[in-house]
């Protein structure tokens, strides 16, 4: 039982864990540690990425397997998502305040850094529509020939260093991986 401002509200968990029995508030308040921390808060936002980002939830065929594997398809463009974050990111220095760590500001100065590694570094933390709009959906002229496939980005794109950085970090990532001739 919980009681706050608003009244009291009934609660109750449905475990296997040993001693829940013999003491059921120490099992309830262990469970609502852990459903505030910082790992579930990280899933959470991961899982709204994936459904309502790369729309995971829009699978329209009737049969269990067709929808399974395009499900299986959404989880690998998240996972590429957040591999290519993590390869491109580079978050700028946090700014300590009077010896006070950024977590613990005042919410506006957290707000205010927040925006401030935004506009610096928009694909670090950038959701998949911000991947989408600035480096997927690009307007591009294909031309195929029998030596090479040669991509032809248009000339004032405004995302293009984005995608030169991207290019360069890929890149480097092959170059690392393969062994020197």
């Amino acid at each position: 039982m919980e009681a706050g401002p608003e009244g009291t509200n009934r609660r109750a968990i449905v475990t296997n864990r040993s001693g829940a029995a013999i003491c059921p508030e120490g099992a309830y308040d262990d469970y609502v540690i852990r459903g505030e921390s910082a790992l579930f808060l990280f899933i959470t936002r991961r899982n709204k990425e994936l459904k309502c980002g790369l729309e995971a939830d829009r699978r329209s065929d009737h049969r269990y397997m067709e929808n399974l594997f395009r499900l299986n398809l959404h989880c690998l463009a998240h996972n590429l998502l957040v591999r290519a974050r993590q390869l491109i990111a580079e978050p700028p220095a946090e700014k300590v305040i009077d010896g006070v760590p950024p977590n613990a500001q005042p919410e506006n100065s957290r707000r205010q850094q927040q925006n401030r590694r935004r506009r610096e570094d928009p694909l670090g933390e950038g959701q998949p529509c911000t991947w989408r709009t600035r480096l997927i959906k690009v307007a591009a002229e294909i031309r195929v020939s029998s030596r090479r496939i040669l991509i032809i980005l248009p000339r004032h794109w405004p995302y293009l260093h984005h995608f030169e950085k991207f290019c360069d970090k890929t890149f480097q990532l092959g170059l690392a991986g393969c062994p020197p001739s």
